[in-house]
């Protein structure tokens, strides 16, 4: 019996009153906050690994069957795409099609419909959103969902899972169980951990792995877009003299400006596009010492608006000189 109590003395849930030197008050709240947070962690295990398993037997393994799927489909999607025909990345695959091929084939288009023009600046934000696991972009018009949306949400959803909510929001579930609490110590605990981990970052690998494959393939599309976009504009330009969209073109080389950029340009506190780089590249360095975080007046996010306009204005510079 005695042998039996050694065993489990490193387990003894009541040990820490034993050892604790307070009041007897303080010792026996010690223990109860201990349990308190054990249970709260396996709360919050199970709410992570539990919810919206699809028939799945976790939220990790219900995301990488629909991973799965979506890999499927984008594989055979692009076997068939061709950057110089566009209009094959916005089809929806037709019930005859989808007989043919294998079950659980997605018939979503890979791009969902946007302006041409906006073709650089929704690129920014597919990266933006991938990078901050957002999966709203606000460039697609219409409702129809379509591949590129459905890996984005994946993205998000694993997001999800891996950040643990509060209390424990400082911990994350592909970084333990280094830095688990003492009080939440448990051999059987930390191997459960690391099974977790190694299915989460397989996850994290597979989602990272297809959303490279379907960048590279969808850049050229986008630069395809955009420079057909841009040759359309200069050739509304020159047709009507000097307007588009009731905006007047002055001279000294200035440029059509699009109705995509109006946002941007009244950001920058531009009526038309700047008349050289140089001439934009100054004005984002005046206005990113205003908005930086670091500064007094600054504000983080008018600070990521700024990048992100910066980069389409610049984009679409070099895209109407190039046409």
């Amino acid at each position: 019996m005695s042998g039996l109590r050694g065993a489990w003395k490193g387990l003894d849930w009541f040990r820490p009153a034993m050892e604790t030197r307070a009041s007897l008050e303080h010792c026996l709240g010690v223990v109860e906050q201990n349990e308190r947070s054990k249970l709260a962690f396996v709360g919050a295990l199970r709410q992570q690994l539990c919810h919206d398993r699809a028939g799945a037997s976790d939220t990790i393994t219900a995301i990488r069957q629909r991973l799965r799927r979506l890999v499927q489909t984008v594989d055979y999607r692009l076997l068939q795409q061709n950057h110089k025909h566009p209009d094959q990345w916005f089809r929806r695959l037709g019930q005859a099609e989808l007989g043919l091929l294998a079950p659980g084939m997605q018939p979503e288009p890979i791009l969902a419909s946007f302006e041409p023009i906006q073709a650089k600046a929704l690129q920014h934000e597919l990266k933006r959103c991938w990078q901050q696991r957002a999966a709203t972009i606000h460039y697609f018009t219409g409702d129809e969902p379509c591949l590129w949306q459905q890996l984005l949400q994946l993205n998000t959803q694993w997001e999800q899972v891996a950040r643990l909510p509060d209390p424990f929001a400082d911990l994350r579930m592909e970084e333990l169980p280094e830095g688990l609490p003492d009080e939440l110590y448990s051999e059987a605990l930390l191997a459960f951990l690391e099974r977790v981990k190694g299915a989460l970052l397989a996850c994290r690998a597979e989602l990272d792995e297809l959303y490279e494959l379907l960048w590279q393939a969808s850049d050229p599309i986008f630069a395809t877009l955009f420079s057909q976009a841009c040759r359309q504009q200069r050739r509304q330009s020159a047709h009507k003299g000097a307007q588009a969209d009731g905006v007047p073109r002055g001279g000294g080389g200035r440029w059509l400006v699009p109705a995509a950029y109006r946002h941007a340009l009244e950001f920058f506190e531009f009526d038309d596009f700047p008349t050289d780089r140089e001439h934009l590249k100054r004005q984002y360095r005046k206005l990113a010492r205003r908005y930086h975080p670091d500064s007094a007046s600054g504000d983080e996010s008018l600070f990521r608006t700024l990048s992100q306009y910066y980069r389409e204005l610049m984009d679409a510079m070099n895209g109407l000189a190039d046409t």
